[in-house]
């Protein structure tokens, strides 16, 4: 395994401040979750009857979204011998892992019964549902990442006939799960797809728009997690690893550029056919009472932060293309959100007036977050930040031989 040069003296307080806040944001959201099987989901969560799916189902895409992207990232440089991103392969691998453990968590405290799925998905599997495939998806997805990246590892310290064999075997794992993974992703879109009754969710686009939107957050977040890295325990980037930074910097713009237009014709879709709910909530985003979110956090930070960068820098400014990704991830969550929680704050019959009186006077039902989803979502995001630190010293930078 290459050395890493040391140029600066690590940010120690900054790594201690990653291992205690995530840390201690990931037992507290663990003790939250576990308080609402004893309370009861419904006195700790703010979801209701009209809007099932809040912030702990957001969270779930989110990271699992960002999970896919990062192992199309490994993908590239390891499994498709691309070798100018091959030193970003066994990072984005490990933070692909850490990425899907965060979403299980926060789906696994959302849920009132996750046990069940496990025991019957083996016992009375139904092949008909969209959600018993993609849990199975992501499940076989993560304990080949985990295969991989442990025989990768394993690769790296054994003689190199033994190195080679290993190196196979975690290639056709690797494959497996990638192939796996993007079916999960795109299964997960089909959750949403195949709910007729959600006009703006309905149909085959958002698998298309999910993976998208996948290889987009899998850029940002290797750029923004290696840069940081280095940043904060004080290494010197090599020059194959500044090339394949540059080179994915380029990427994020692309992949912002696509997800910039699918979302344009998305949007213009909606508002022109006029068709009940997809209308109404395209309208609550552009001009309602979620256009800050849409229009400054989506749009702004989520894609045209990074695709500027990416046109002004060219992908060569590494610390501006990590902000940039970073802007991209805290964008592309606040997408998650509109895209979930809006549709389901239309009333399901407003349009032939079949609502309760109460519910005239309104547009949209009521959702807020609540302070045990927020705690929960920290957690999910504590997992992140804990195991991101504890990679970097576990696996000293990432650094595989080439």
């Amino acid at each position: 395994m290459t050395a890493l040069k040391q140029i600066n003296p690590p940010k120690n307080k900054i790594i201690a401040l990653f291992y205690v806040l995530g840390g201690g944001a990931l037992l507290l959201g663990i003790t939250t979750g576990l308080l609402s099987f004893y309370l009861g989901h419904h006195l700790l969560y703010g979801v209701t009857r009209e809007v099932p799916w809040g912030l702990l189902i957001v969270t779930y895409a989110s990271f699992a979204i960002i999970s896919t992207g990062l192992c199309i990232v490994a993908a590239i440089g390891h499994l498709f011998k691309a070798k100018t991103l091959e030193p970003l392969s066994q990072r984005a691998l490990y933070m692909a892992i850490i990425a899907i453990l965060a979403a299980f968590l926060a789906i696994g405290l959302e849920l009132e019964n996750p046990w069940r799925m496990a025991i019957w998905m083996v016992l009375s599997p139904n092949l008909t549902s969209n959600i018993m495939w993609m849990g199975l998806f992501y499940a076989v997805a993560v304990v080949l990442m985990i295969v991989e990246f442990v025989l990768g590892q394993l690769a790296q310290r054994k003689a190199a006939a033994v190195a080679a064999g290993l190196a196979s075997v975690a290639s056709v794992a690797g494959l497996v799960g990638l192939i796996t993974d993007i079916l999960a992703n795109s299964n997960l879109g089909e959750v949403f797809g195949f709910i007729n009754a959600k006009p703006y969710w309905y149909g085959p686009f958002l698998s298309i728009y999910f993976i998208s939107n996948a290889c987009l957050m899998g850029f940002s977040a290797i750029v923004f997690f290696t840069w940081a890295a280095y940043s904060m325990f004080g290494w010197e980037m090599d020059e194959p690893l500044q090339k394949a930074l540059k080179t994915a910097g380029k990427f994020i713009g692309l992949f912002a550029a696509l997800v910039l237009f699918l979302l344009s014709w998305w949007i213009v879709n909606a508002l022109a056919g006029k068709v009940f709910g997809q209308y109404d909530t395209a309208k609550a985003l552009v001009a309602g009472p979620y256009a800050l979110n849409f229009w400054f956090f989506e749009v702004v930070l989520g894609i045209l932060v990074p695709l500027i960068a990416a046109i002004v820098y060219k992908g060569r400014e590494i610390s501006a293309m990590a902000w940039a990704g970073l802007s991209a991830m805290i964008g592309g969550f606040i997408n998650r959100y509109d895209l979930i929680v809006v549709p389901q704050t239309i009333p399901h019959y407003q349009q032939f007036n079949v609502v309760a009186p109460a519910e005239l006077a309104t547009k949209f039902y009521p959702y807020v977050p609540s302070v045990s989803e927020f705690l929960v979502f920290l957690g999910a995001l504590g997992l992140i930040c804990f195991g991101f630190v504890a990679g970097e010293h576990l696996f000293k930078g990432h650094i595989a031989k080439h």
